[in-house]
């Protein structure tokens, strides 16, 4: 009996740590291992290699989202909702996936007033220091915004300073994307920060946020 105790002992330890394993085999991403990522993420369902599909917490857009990325959520500050006409997030890279770069996307959902969204074109076309480093895409119901940019700190003037994506790599991407009749929209800010020289891969970077944009999927 003692000898029986011990072998249904030891096989009850082996089934969970093999639980345990499964666990985290499942939860194989960085996005899926952090528990309050995870909530946003609909892990039933397929998406392209190196994304998940991420669902607002208010219901109002689907989108892929980087499965190497995490959201911040500490401080508190970092998400933030309204209704279901406003939600803020920020995410970063796991830093165990890229040491030399740090590397943050922000989305903004925004309700606009009807007929808003040729309006906030407009103003993003002609804001002030803004020269054409941006394309348009206008896909029936949808249209795109997405900007490259050259943003460094300058210590002495204690200001943003911008640059010239012709002759520097860009290192900010914007993209804005919009359904034209509901006027629901969504903002992306994307940011990469060196720790000491290194190299971006533009067209990379333009094409990953592309992507971002093009898979926003708004919930009528």
């Amino acid at each position: 009996m003692y000898k029986k105790m011990i072998a249904l002992s030891l096989i009850g330890s082996l089934l969970i740590g093999a639980s345990f394993i499964f666990r985290d085999a499942q939860f194989s991403t960085p996005a899926l291992k952090d528990s309050f990522t995870r909530n946003f993420i609909l892990q039933d369902e397929q998406a392209p290699e190196g994304f998940h599909l991420f669902k607002s917490k208010i219901d109002t857009y689907t989108m892929l989202f980087p499965s190497d990325f995490q959201l911040v959520s500490d401080p508190p500050e970092f998400y933030g909702r309204q209704g279901n006409f406003f939600e803020l997030w920020i995410a970063d890279l796991d830093s165990s996936k890229n040491a030399e770069k740090m590397i943050e996307l922000k989305g903004t959902f925004r309700l606009l007033g009807e007929g808003r969204v040729e309006g906030e074109l407009q103003i993003l076309k002609s804001e002030m220091n803004r020269t054409k480093h941006y394309e348009i895409y206008d896909y029936d119901d949808m249209i795109i915004f997405l900007e490259k940019m050259v943003k460094n700190y300058d210590s002495n003037q204690k200001k943003i300073v911008l640059g010239d994506p012709n002759e520097q790599e860009a290192n900010t991407y914007y993209g804005f994307v919009a359904n034209k009749k509901t006027s629901q929209s969504l903002e992306l800010d994307y940011s990469i920060r060196c720790k000491e020289d290194c190299s971006i891969d533009v067209k990379k970077e333009w094409s990953f946020m592309k992507t971002l944009l093009e898979s926003v999927e708004f919930n009528n």
